[in-house]
């Protein structure tokens, strides 16, 4: 993501990028149509206006896509996430559910 982003910067004109997602908040968060009120989401919103704002060239374009239906990269995605982010999600809650019970 960071090197599409670095060199769709580099590009004079207007980019969009397609993001395909099929969790409903990834559109909805940056359009305020939900209110991000979790760690993750602030963090995901956080990320994608700054991306925004220091990329003024770059226009993202959502494209909802229906979950665990063979589309190989939205599985691809989901594989990682579900390694590598969900595990760290569940550490935070725990250490934060501790810190308030201490």
């Amino acid at each position: 993501v960071i090197a599409i982003l670095r060199d769709a910067n580099l590009a004079k004109e207007e980019v969009c990028l397609t993001i395909n997602y099929d969790y409903e908040g990834i559109a909805k968060f940056l359009d305020g149509s939900w209110r991000a009120t979790k760690k993750v989401p602030i963090r995901y919103v956080g990320i994608m206006r700054y991306i925004m704002d220091i990329h003024p060239n770059i226009k993202f374009e959502y494209n909802k896509v229906k979950g665990h239906s063979g589309i190989f990269w939205n599985d691809v995605v989901d594989t990682y996430v579900s390694k590598s982010v969900i595990p760290n999600i569940i550490k935070d809650v725990a250490k934060e559910e501790e810190e308030v019970n201490d």
